[in-house]
């Protein structure tokens, strides 16, 4: 049936409707159709509504196969890749993401699951086989001998064991002239050794190899210095024959 043509209260042009009570065109209805729809959904209760809905959509099956239908297609992967670059280099993400990592609970997390991955047999198989490539060693070599990853790994061991860095003992090292502190023997090529107490775990000096084992010695008489002089007695009883100078 068709009706006589009538003039779009809207847009003022002259449409031939579908019904005697059409007042629109149908372009002007379809606009008024989309700003009605969209008037909906910025409603406060609406937009409640809508997620509640659409938390629950995501948990069923039918929407998990269909995401990864999508995701597997070519060209959604190549969008994807595409995205997730542009969004990480945002400074705004950046920043959120170094704030995140540097939460406690956060690292204890990463040092866990790291710790469980590491004990796990084929981890252990896979970083074996990778370590044993002979290009992997050369890098290895090259990477061991720069100046900057030995100073760091120096100052590592040093915070680790002696609570104490690289700078000091830099310091230590240019106060003692580049020489052991009790023998002065060195001339800033000999290997120095970092002397400290057992006990209490404090840094003493810079000492060579024969000096800190001697010192060491000398050291588990701490508690019995009695014994020591006997022995001090002993040697210079008999410094005639196995020739003891004592200063």
């Amino acid at each position: 049936m068709t009706y006589k043509n009538k003039i779009c209260l809207r847009c003022g042009l002259e449409y031939s409707p579908n019904s005697p009570i059409q007042k629109y065109c149908a372009s002007c209805k379809l606009i008024a159709y989309k700003a009605k729809e969209e008037e909906y959904y910025q409603r406060p209760d609406v937009k409640v509504k809508y997620k509640k809905y659409r938390k629950e959509y995501q948990k069923t099956p039918k929407f998990k196969s269909r995401r990864k239908e999508r995701r597997q297609k070519p060209e959604n992967k190549a969008h994807e890749k595409k995205y997730q670059q542009e969004y990480s280099q945002r400074p705004e993400v950046k920043a959120k993401q170094k704030e995140y990592i540097q939460k406690l609970e956060v690292k204890a997390r990463r040092r866990e699951h790291d710790k469980k991955r590491r004990q796990k047999p084929e981890f252990k198989e896979r970083k074996r086989r990778y370590s044993r490539r002979p290009y992997v060693q050369v890098k290895r070599k090259e990477y061991i001998q720069k100046l900057e990853v030995k100073a760091r790994t120096r100052d590592a061991h040093l915070k680790r064991k002696y609570n104490f860095t690289l700078e000091k003992e830099n310091k230590m090292l240019k106060k003692q002239g580049g020489t052991c502190e009790i023998c002065r023997k060195g001339n800033g090529k000999m290997r120095l050794f970092m002397d400290h107490n057992h006990e209490t775990g404090k840094v003493r000096g810079l000492l060579c190899i024969n000096c800190n084992s001697k010192v060491r010695i000398l050291e588990k008489f701490n508690n019995n210095l009695n014994l020591f002089k006997m022995y001090i007695k002993y040697l210079e009883k008999y410094g005639s024959e196995i020739k003891l100078k004592i200063k």
